[in-house]
């Protein structure tokens, strides 16, 4: 509700009359001047308009303006009182004219001053009567000792009535006009002066030559006065009336809403927004909506962050512009929707500040269960060992799970949490790995605050003098005024350090934007953006958020109703409206390397963890807790000929000079799914022909499906009534190598190089022996279940 205006008692030194007015105010005037609802609005943060909603009475009734215009102020004195400077809230002359001329029964006239006009618009424009206009003088008396003459102008402006359901200059210059009243021409102005005194003549049908010919009046008196020059006024004489009202700006509806539920109190919101900015983007969403809406995809929402000045610049949440029908009016920015791949940064970087991993650290990419869950890569398919920093900036499913594992989902929940994700309400048993996956609920205002909290750490370190605050991941600012309470600055984190951001954000710039081909980050116009989108389950929301250093930007796409679509995926759907928000933002320097927490560090430049002596090694910048990091375990010693053609030993090649040689050499199921998506290792060098039985350590088999022990196979029937068989597959460390397959102690063949055989099993508990011509085996118990 409006800030009710005060009325203090008046004092004289005359004390009879100090009495009745003390008595006056206590039992005849009102408390307050004017005590009605006004209609929220909000503002961009140079006080233009980005809309409003009409008050609860019904009206549209701004909050008291700050400044009036010098056209509205002078035209409203020539019109209404051209005394108001010179008398004390009474005109004497205007009230004996109107005396004697209602007297004599000529046109009836109240001789009322602005104040006194005030007075009677306060206590409900009560019949016109000798007692009220005595009540009215007093009033205006009190008033005028009370407020400045400007003050008094700024009250009357702001409570006038302006036609219909208007209350207010503003209100009404942009119902009319549709822009603010410091906008308006002369005839606009002069024509909403003349209203307050006859509101009903702005109806259309209704006296509107009237209207016209009292506003000419109007203009023709400013020009006698001074106010006008006489061209402009015969400019100002052709304009034509408003045919209706205009309809107000809606640029930002949702904000407007969610600062009503905040502040739970209409009136005036002066935002961080752009206004420039908002409206560019409306836009680009509206515009975008034909391509979404031609694939059944409905809704969007955008969000801009200023993270240098920590203020949200665009607000879009929702479809701009939609009729009723698919729930434009849900705020999408702070709809809890399934997050997809979108925490995966957050994962990496809690990795590096643990030493789980480096960026370049190899992280399994296989066919994996964790009882009934069964996650896959989007691709479906498996690259066996995959850079940590690949796998982030691609996607990839299984490795993240993985590393979830490791890091322990409990934990990693827990610091979802603390950071700022408020819908995480579940247990973590409840989430499971999933939760790295889209397992659980996040609003894009939440992922826009963490990821916001980590450009803040970035642009604070050095400012800083390295220090961490926690109010970093604290919501950025909404409202211009809005004071945030900042912490006291100290070397430990709170979520990431500085140096985990820095090489997670490193990591995302290398993802190519989508429709660019390879070489966009060569062209001259491209600018770093480090960016992850994110798909969740059943195709229902596609996400994509990122940064150029000083701004990031959130984007949300999917339906409000939460109905999935083939096309709704990150890289698809979200991305393209992603960087097209992007190509309108101002550029960047990127963030600067936090130097002072990077150390170098000798790590394998095959495995990415912590070189040994058979490695191949190199200097990585790592952050002080890469010395923990596990040493590679790829590596091993092989002992080989001296032209290195062959392996051997002292045994079989006697007098023979030999040398140890170190090669990458990975467990057999990586190995085959490496070699299988084109990730080509060095293959070891044949045994010599004389060394047949050497190195049984390295003959090793694995199964790759069934990927686990104990594993439960569900099998369908067919038409014919007969069940599917199982296709089992294998894989060992050397490639030409030939294994020999047995179910249930019954021998069921060989296979050579590429190790897949398709059998026939019974329901139940079965046991699979595979081996090798070197003593080599694996052994696999599996639960076949038939599906009914």
């Amino acid at each position: 509700m409006k800030k009710p205006v005060k009325l203090l008692p008046f004092f004289s030194r005359n004390l009879p009359g100090s009495l009745f007015l003390f008595w006056f105010s206590l039992v005849l005037m009102p408390r307050t001047i004017f005590d009605l609802p006004v209609s929220p609005v909000l503002y961009d943060r140079s006080d233009q308009l980005l809309g409003a909603k009409i008050a609860s009475n019904g009206q549209w009734h701004f909050d008291q303006t700050d400044s009036l215009s010098y056209k509205f102020k002078q035209a409203i004195i020539q019109f209404e009182d051209r005394s108001f400077y010179e008398h004390t809230g009474v005109d004497p002359r205007g009230l004996a004219r109107a005396l004697y001329q209602n007297i004599k029964g000529e046109k009836r006239q109240g001789g009322s001053t602005l104040s006194m006009q005030i007075a009677r618009m306060s206590r409900g424009n009560k019949n016109r009567n000798y007692t009220q206009k005595i009540i009215e003088i007093l009033f205006a008396i009190r008033l005028e000792c009370r407020y400045s003459k400007e003050e008094i102008l700024k009250i009357y402006a702001s409570n006038a009535p302006f036609g219909g359901n208007i209350i207010g200059i503003e209100a009404a210059a942009w119902r009319y006009f549709g822009k603010s009243h410091h906008e308006l021409s002369w005839a606009e102005t002069a024509m909403l002066a003349v209203l307050p005194n006859a509101p009903g003549l702005i109806h259309p049908g209704r006296s509107r030559e009237a209207l016209k010919k009292k506003r000419d009046r109007l203009l023709r008196r400013l020009n006698t006065a001074g106010c006008i020059r006489e061209e402009d006024m015969n400019l100002a004489l052709t304009e034509p009336l408003p045919l209706r009202p205009s309809p107000l700006p809606l640029e930002a509806p949702h904000l407007l809403n969610l600062l009503l539920g905040q502040k739970k109190e209409a009136g005036y919101f002066k935002s961080t927004i752009d206004i420039r900015l908002q409206r560019e983007l409306n836009r680009i969403a509206k515009e975008y909506m034909t391509y979404l809406q031609a694939r059944d995809i409905n809704n969007v929402g955008i969000i801009v962050t200023d993270t240098y000045e920590d203020e949200v610049l665009a607000y879009i949440g929702n479809t701009p512009e939609l009729s009723g029908q698919h729930q434009p009016y849900v705020d999408l920015i702070q709809a809890k929707r399934s997050s997809g791949s979108v925490l995966k940064p957050m994962l990496f970087a809690k990795a590096l500040d643990e030493a789980l991993i480096s960026p370049l650290s190899l992280l399994k990419d296989l066919p994996n269960s964790w009882g009934s869950y069964t996650p896959k890569n989007y691709s479906k398919q498996f690259e066996g060992l995959v850079p940590a920093n690949e796998s982030l900036y691609r996607s990839l499913n299984l490795p993240f799970v993985e590393l979830l594992e490791k890091y322990n989902h409990e934990k990693f929940l827990t610091d979802l949490r603390k950071m700022g994700f408020t819908s995480l309400t579940r247990s973590a048993n409840n989430y499971g790995l999933s939760l790295i996956l889209g397992g659980g609920e996040v609003s894009l205002w939440d992922l826009n605050t963490v990821y916001g909290g980590m450009c803040k750490t970035l642009h604070n370190f050095q400012a800083n003098k390295a220090s961490y605050r926690a109010d970093y991941y604290t919501a950025p600012k909404l409202l211009k005024n809005e004071q945030k309470k900042k912490k006291r600055a100290r070397k430990s984190y709170d979520h990431f350090s500085a140096a985990s951001i820095w090489q997670t954000f490193e990591s995302i710039t290398a993802l190519k934007r989508p429709g660019s081909g390879n070489d966009w980050d060569y062209f001259s116009s491209s600018q770093k953006i480090a960016w992850k989108t994110g798909t969740s389950h059943g195709f229902k929301d596609a996400w994509t958020i990122g940064t150029n250093g000083r701004y990031l930007v959130g984007v949300w796409v999917g339906n409000a109703d939460g109905e999935g679509r083939d096309d709704l995926i990150g890289i698809k759907a979200a991305a393209p409206l992603f960087f097209r928000v992007m190509d309108i933002i101002p550029r960047s320097n990127w963030f600067s390397a936090p130097d002072t927490e990077l150390f170098d560090q000798n790590i394998c430049a095959v495995s990415g963890f912590k070189a040994t002596d058979k490695c191949p090694s190199s200097n990585y910048l790592l952050n002080e807790k890469g010395e923990e990091l596990a040493f590679c375990t790829y590596h091993k010693w092989f002992s080989c000929t001296e032209d290195s053609l062959y392996r051997a030993n002292k045994d079989c090649l006697p007098g023979e000079t030999l040398q140890s040689i170190a090669f990458f050499s990975p467990p057999p199921r990586e190995k085959y799914f490496m070699n299988l998506s084109g990730r080509a290792i060095e293959e070891l060098p044949p045994l010599h022909p004389n060394c047949g039985s050497l190195d049984a350590e390295i003959s090793t088999v694995e199964f790759i499906y069934p990927p686990r022990n104990n594993f439960k196979i569900y099998i369908p029937k067919r038409l014919n009534n007969l069940r599917s068989k199982i296709v089992f597959s294998a894989a060992h460390s050397l490639s030409n190598e030939e294994l020999h397959w047995h179910l249930d102690n019954q021998y069921m063949g060989s296979t050579k190089a590429f190790h897949e055989l398709a059998f026939d099993c019974l329901p139940g508990i079965h046991q699979m022996l595979i081996k090798d011509k070197k003593g080599g085996e694996r052994k696999i118990v599996f639960e076949v279940l038939e599906k009914k």
